[in-house]
């Protein structure tokens, strides 16, 4: 199958990022090799690349619709956010949800989007909580539970809802928590991707849909 994994689970830090690159993409920002100096000195080569990435990402998937979910443990983190940009933050969560409810139910096959931002009337399967083997969503995320690997708490919650939704991965510009720590998921079935890696199997997907629609509607 051409691309990455769909849907990805969105992390924090990425949710972040988009809203950046939202608000270079409003200035029609135009990256020279000056700028993108620039933004290499500010945030080092690797940060920067990924940066860009997401922005040529967002750019071409705001035509088709974003194959990307958030969840309500992203959104408590933002609203604990004791800075400046939590507004924000705020701000950019509601965007990709509001792009999240526009897909149909069976847009996602195998995923339960409706456990990301969950209503009293969602039941968690007790299969998954089983075969996690723990008793309760709270024991996942527990400090010695599956998922102890991870210390960062807010961490542990959002890998939780990608276990619980049955999402194949997370997108994430963590490079330093979520990224170096990715191995510790596959046991889980769950990819860690970076924008980079995203962009590098989108690539050939898009170039077979641009041919095979060239193919079936021909110009006159």
């Amino acid at each position: 199958m051409l691309g990455p994994p769909e849907p990805m689970l969105l992390d924090t830090c990425v949710v972040q990022n988009i809203e950046w690159v939202w608000d270079r993409m409003e200035e029609n920002m135009t990256w020279t090799e000056e700028r993108v100096s620039e933004l290499e000195a500010q945030f080092g080569v690797p940060f920067a690349n990924e940066l860009l990435d997401l922005g040529y990402l967002v750019d071409h998937l705001q035509y088709e619709g974003f194959p990307w979910l958030v969840s309500a443990s992203a959104r408590q983190e933002f609203e604990q956010h004791a800075g400046s940009k939590r507004p924000g933050l705020l701000k950019g969560w509601r965007r990709l949800q509001e792009h999240q409810e526009d897909w149909a139910v069976e847009s996602f096959r195998g995923v339960a989007a409706s456990v990301l931002v969950p209503s009293p009337n969602v039941r968690i399967n007790p299969l998954v909580l089983r075969g996690l083997g723990v008793a309760s969503v709270h024991d996942i995320v527990a400090d010695d539970g599956p998922l102890a690997g991870f210390p960062d708490r807010g961490d542990r919650a959002l890998i939780c809802d990608g276990l619980l939704s049955g999402v194949p991965a997370i997108l994430t510009t963590d490079l330093r928590t979520f990224w170096s720590r990715r191995q510790l998921l596959y046991e889980f079935g769950l990819e860690v991707w970076r924008p980079s890696d995203a962009l590098t199997a989108y690539i050939p997907k898009w170039k077979f849909e641009r041919e095979d629609r060239a193919r079936r509607f021909p110009s006159s």
